[in-house]
């Protein structure tokens, strides 16, 4: 009677094993993957990084093929990290890679946006920042999901007014351009907490600002700004303002109401 429970024993324990050695190869199969990034900070859970240089993808003419290794990456987070390739334009992007929800294309030689990006509508942040690109076009409003869009030391000069359809926006970096206006959709972007916009050619910024309830930063010093065209006392969430190297004779708009300003150059 004894011999069968210890056949029953040695299976369950055999059973065990087989489990525990599942996620320690799973484990490894990451690690090998990262092995393809040696430089990669640390991603959050579910996250992949693609480039097309180091990660587990092959590039042929226009088109990106991928690996084993990418088909089988989670869902969630999928960063396309293409900066600093010297790109004038981008591959053709796959299908599946079109679900990116980062994508990194700083430090190119792009002249425009890549009318490619228009089918990621999944993407929530875009660092297209330190390239040669001279407009944010009209179809930004298909990045619904957008919440930061990195853009500058560009050589923009129009930005589009469907800016204002990108909802969820939170982190706008426009420094560094050659911008002479805002469009004043831009105050419809509520939930914005930093709006850069230093080192350009404008000269007011629109009222419509006074409606971004939950700006936190606001840089527009180094620019041409006569007068504030806006009321900086409603932006109760307001705790930096930088607004020096104008042409900023005098406040129209009181700056009481901006009770958590921390910090105000002028």
């Amino acid at each position: 009677p004894s011999a069968p429970k210890l056949d029953r024993t040695e299976s369950m324990e055999k059973r065990r094993a087989k489990a525990a050695v599942r996620p320690v190869q799973r484990a490894h199969q990451q690690d090998e993957y990262m092995e393809f990034y040696e430089e990669a900070d640390a991603l959050p859970a579910g996250a992949v990084r693609l480039r097309p240089s180091d990660a587990p993808m092959v590039v042929k003419g226009d088109v990106v093929h991928s690996v084993k290794a990418l088909e089988e990456a989670p869902d969630g987070a999928r960063r396309m990290d293409w900066s600093g390739q010297g790109l004038t334009e981008i591959p053709k992007i796959p299908k599946h890679f079109k679900n990116a929800r980062i994508v990194m294309l700083n430090d190119n030689k792009l002249k425009q946006f890549p009318e490619e990006l228009a089918e990621m509508h999944l993407m929530q942040k875009l660092q297209i920042d330190s390239n040669s690109v001279d407009c944010v076009p009209g179809y930004i409003n298909t990045f619904s999901l957008l919440m930061e869009l990195k853009a500058s030391e560009n050589s923009i000069t129009v930005l589009s007014g469907n800016i204002g359809r990108c909802e969820y926006l939170v982190n706008l970096e426009l420094h560094k351009n050659q911008l002479s206006e805002i469009p004043p959709t831009l105050g419809i972007c509520t939930n914005l907490e930093r709006l850069w916009l230093s080192y350009n050619r404008l000269q007011t910024l629109p009222f419509t600002l006074s409606h971004l309830c939950s700006l936190k930063s606001l840089r527009a010093d180094r620019n041409q700004i006569e007068h504030i065209g806006f009321n900086v006392g409603k932006l109760t969430s307001l705790t930096q303002l930088r607004l020096g190297h104008n042409r900023i004779m005098h406040l129209e708009q009181t700056l009481g109401g901006a009770y958590n300003l921390r910090e105000l150059t002028l």
